[in-house]
């Protein structure tokens, strides 16, 4: 009792021990009345949960568990029904802050515990999400992919290509490439291209294919070529772009770059592109009245051909409009021809190393400015403030400014007008500004006159002016905040005339065109086609009848797309009586989209129902048949009309679960209960039964009434008739395997009976005859017969053993010693052949072996054991027995060489023996199946076995068995 108690608690610490260091976390859970409470965890839990699983201890899984319903529900599955529950399911470990992907195995363990083993798979899960994405990614590229084999047949086709070419995958994959969409190449030789793309693997370029139905497209194409893990070369897959759309855009910039370099060439202002170190690279304009002649002066430096000052001024504002990247001016004066012409540069910026100049001729304006400075040279009694100042001081001052300055000749210059000065010394250009003074608001011109020294200043009292600008101002910008605000198009225009008044910021971003665009274009006929003008030009009439009108029509923007837009427009009167229009647009392009999408997918799930492979009803309250797919007159031979005509319990037999199954299902459905997966017997037309599933969906008016249902119905005779002899073959394999059972049971006993009493009766034989002549014949056929006896035996118990593992399902293991095994099979045979020679050297047996096995492995060793003493004919059989470490696949063995001297096995023979039968390739030694329960065995301890020749190359000097068995800790 005490030994049993001892091996009980030997029993027990070694499972604890294996649960502890189990590298997957583990968690206990004890039945507890109604409840579970975890008990314990092994060492990997501790790890994940970073320490916080010591915490629960003692915790109830209800409480745990509350919020995953799922788990409580696995738990409690396993533990009643004493079984194994597998799940996968997402975890968020708090401890980790992450939610991680487990497998998860819930292990019943008698008599009160379920073991809940949760095995990380997040990385699997992502590798596979990540392939899963990856596969998708050639079906969602916006880009046709197609490959090939050698002779251009197609071999796949994405959901890209569908959409380019219009051709569906089956349509065209097995057919040639050259007959479905041939390649006609405009910039290239085709045998060139085809040279190239054999030669180096890959060509790209531009080449014209047709469509389905014929319509040429532009496609920019990539083809490389395919190899296989050789480097064999084995097809082609080419990435095609339709470019169409790109080829048009481009035709229409050309056209638009033509359209505005005529109208830049039309500009009376001479252009030129200039360096950063004043190197004129382009030229455009007039060349009459140029200061030098444009084979003059192009890739020349315009500090090297005009007059130093300007040359200078000129590389100064290069420097500045590059560096702030602002427009800067210049004016300047040439003598051209004995007379002097003033200019105005304007400098702009392009890149950090160049900057385009735009020169007018302001000669006449400067005229004019000095005619009116003549005129203003004394105005003393002019109201507005008049001064003229050097950089210094103030030269003159009419009354007007003392008053208002508080100063007079000779004096500095005040203060306001400082700095404005001398920016305009410096710029050598008028300025204009406006200041505040006494709670007046003036307006000043200051107008340099370089030559002389000085400039002339001339205020303004603009007080009032500006009092209702700011009042203009503040309601422009008002309305303008109201118009750029709104969603929609607001374009206001005179009917007579199509002028453009006013429109909001949202009209130029839909069409494209600018404010000057805008202005110069008449309305509505430069913005819809002609059939849309007619609609329009009916509204207009309806306008000027009704006041308001709505309508339907497609504007066209400035890259030519048409856009559907709804417009309500109304009719605007003016003080004088004009009359214009405002139109207010919406876009209605979403919604068109969303229209046509709900037709198409009306059309989509119409063909769907009527096409699907199962059979759907539509059951109205009073048990009309309101509508049937063709599924349905497949399923029971009526058509459409005839089910009309029917109420749906004449569908059904008069059975139990025909009729009346029925009429149960329709009063849940009448309840508005749904109903899932209900098997039935309905009734074809021609009488037969036919077994179906059944789920029924109620639909409610907005009342909550059910109106009407809809049923599937999925034709399960076939899979019922299958059930019904799988029942039948099932009591069939019952009976003969309780039979092979009861016969294998009898012979193991008889012939184990048998063969006691030919022990038995040999025994008692050499025992009579005692020291009698016959007695040494006698006693080595005793010792013959007592051999067969136990070969016999070991024959039985081993049938017996392979007949157990074919049955069982899963056989337990646990952790055991290999040594001591080992020696059990040695004692074993010393015994059992203890007339023969036999010498067996073993290393290091008296060392611990771990692996995951039980009392079967006795039989392995044994086994090997007798082979190499029965395949021996030397007087002396050599046994020797050693035991390394080896690590296969990444997994750690132990590695066990049992060799000896017999006769050996050769090459052909060396896979055989370890197979059921083929015993004439076996030898005639032996029964046939020692060595295959070995590998049977092995198999079920994740081991291996094999032979090799003990002196390599020479089979006959003996064999070398090698037994690998994996390293437990």
């Amino acid at each position: 009792m005490k030994s049993t108690e001892k091996k009980l608690r030997e029993s027990e610490e070694r499972f604890k021990a294996l649960f502890k260091i189990s590298p997957v976390p583990t968690y206990a859970w004890q039945k507890v009345g109604v409840s579970f409470k975890l008990i314990d965890y092994n060492n990997a839990a501790d790890i994940i949960t970073q320490g916080n699983v010591q915490n629960y201890l003692g915790i109830k899984a209800s409480e745990m568990y509350r919020e995953r319903l799922d788990i409580l529900e696995d738990i409690n599955s396993c533990f009643d029904k004493k079984t194994t529950v597998v799940r996968e399911m997402k975890y968020f470990f708090s401890s980790l802050k992450e939610e991680k992907e487990l497998l998860v195995k819930y292990a019943f363990l008698p008599p009160d515990l379920v073991l809940v083993h949760t095995e990380d798979i997040t990385a699997r899960k992502r590798a596979e999400e990540k392939i899963q994405y990856q596969a998708k990614l050639v079906e969602d590229v916006s880009d046709a992919i197609v490959s090939s084999d050698l002779d251009f047949n197609i071999v796949s086709w994405n959901k890209a290509a569908e959409s380019i070419y219009g051709w569906k995958a089956e349509e065209v994959i097995g057919k040639n490439i050259k007959d479905t969409i041939p390649v006609e190449y405009p910039y290239d030789d085709q045998e060139a291209v085809l040279k190239q793309f054999f030669e180096e693997g890959f060509w790209k370029g531009e080449v014209i294919q047709p469509q389905k139905d014929g319509t040429p497209i532009n496609i920019l194409t990539s083809v490389s070529l395919i190899k296989d893990i050789k480097g064999n070369q084995v097809g082609a897959v080419a990435i095609n772009r339709d470019i169409s759309e790109r080829k048009l855009v481009e035709q229409k910039l050309k056209e638009s770059e033509s359209k505005f370099r005529s109208i830049f060439e039309a500009i009376p202002d001479l252009y030129f592109l200039l360096s950063e170190d004043t190197t004129i690279l382009d030229f455009r304009g007039k060349k009459q009245n140029l200061y030098v002649q444009p084979e003059e002066f192009m890739w020349k430096k315009v500090v090297d051909l005009l007059p130093p000052h300007i040359g200078e001024q000129t590389m100064n504002l290069i420097k500045k409009t590059i560096m702030t990247k602002q427009p800067q001016n210049l004016e300047y004066e040439l003598l051209i021809q004995n007379k002097i012409h003033y200019f105005e540069g304007r400098y702009f910026y392009l890149s950090k190393n160049r900057v385009s100049c735009f020169v007018r001729d302001i000669t006449e304006r400067k005229k004019i400015e000095k005619e009116i400075s003549d005129l203003a040279k004394f105005p003393s009694e002019n109201p507005n403030p008049v001064l003229r100042v050097d950089k210094k001081k103030i030269l003159y001052i009419n009354q007007s400014g003392r008053n208002l300055f508080d100063t007079t000749e000779g004096s500095k210059i005040p203060i306001l007008l400082e700095e404005i000065i001398v920016e305009a010394f410096d710029d050598n250009t008028t300025k204009v500004f406006e200041i505040e003074v006494d709670d007046k608001i003036y307006s000043f011109d200051i107008a340099p006159i370089q030559q002389e020294g000085y400039a002339n200043i001339y205020g303004q009292d603009i007080t009032e002016r500006k009092k209702s600008e700011i009042g203009l101002n503040i309601e422009k910008q008002f309305t303008e905040d109201i118009l750029n605000s709104s969603l929609d198009t607001i374009f206001v225009f005179e009917p007579e005339t199509g002028k453009a008044l006013r429109w909001n910021k949202v009209f130029n971003e839909m069409t494209g065109y600018s404010d000057e665009e805008i202005s110069s274009m008449k309305a509505p006929d430069s913005y819809y086609n002609e059939e849309d003008l007619k609609v329009s030009s009916e509204a207009i009439k309806r306008l000027k009848e009704e006041g308001k009108t709505t309508l339907e029509i497609s504007l066209i923007t400035k890259d030519g797309r048409r856009i559907p837009y709804e417009y309500k427009a109304t009719v605007l009167k003016d003080p004088h009586g004009k009359f214009s229009i405002v139109s207010i647009g919406r876009d209605m392009t979403e919604r068109k989209e969303v229209e046509q999408k709900l037709k198409e997918s009306e059309i989509i799930f119409r063909d769907l129902y009527e096409e699907a492979p199962n059979a759907y009803f539509s059951i109205g309250p009073e048990k009309s048949i309101i509508r049937t797919n063709k599924a349905a007159e497949r399923l029971l031979g009526y058509t459409k009309e005839e089910f009309s005509k029917l109420k749906v319990y004449e569908l059904y037999t008069d059975t139990k679960y025909g009729l009346e199954k029925a009429e149960k299902v329709f009063k849940q459905f009448m309840n508005g209960e749904a109903i899932k997966d209900i098997e039935l017997q309905m009734k074809h037309k021609n009488g037969n039964t036919v077994w179906v599933s059944l789920s029924v969906k109620p639909i409610f008016d907005s009342d909550g009434r059910v109106i009407e249902s809809r049923s599937m119905v999925l034709d399960i005779t076939e899979r019922k008739n299958t059930e019904e002899a799988l029942k039948k073959s099932e009591k069939k394999y019952k009976e003969a395997y309780d039979k092979a059972n009861f016969y294998k049971d009898l012979f193991t006993h008889d012939m184990n009976n048998i063969l006691q009493i030919i022990n038995s009766s040999a025994e008692i034989i050499g025992f009579q005859l005692g020291d009698s002549e016959m007695s040494m014949y006698i006693e080595n056929m005793t010792k013959m017969i007592k051999n067969q006896v136990d070969r016999g035996s070991k024959l039985i118990s081993n049938v017996r053993t392979l007949t157990e593992l074919d049955e069982q399902e899963e056989i337990s293991t646990k952790q055991v010693n290999i040594s001591k095994f080992l020696n059990s099979s040695i004692n074993f045979v010393k015994k059992a052949y203890i007339g023969k020679n036999i010498s067996i050297f073993a290393e290091k047996l008296d060392q611990k072996y771990y692996t995951n096995a039980n009392e079967l492995l006795q039989d392995v060793f044994d086994n090997i054991l007798i082979n190499s003493i029965k395949y021996n004919e030397n007087l002396e059989i050599e046994i020797s027995i050693k035991i390394s470490k080896q690590i296969m696949d990444g997994k750690n063995y132990f590695k066990l060489e049992l060799s000896d001297n017999g006769i050996g096995v050769s090459d052909d023979r060396k896979d055989v023996i370890f197979q059921r039968g083929n015993r004439e390739l076996k030898g005639t030694k032996g029964m046939g199946i020692g060595l295959s329960l070995v590998k049977k065995i092995l198999e079920i301890f994740e081991g291996k076995i094999w032979v090799e020749d003990k002196i390599k190359g020479d089979y006959t000097k003996g064999s070398n068995f090698i037994v690998l068995l994996p390293e437990v800790n």
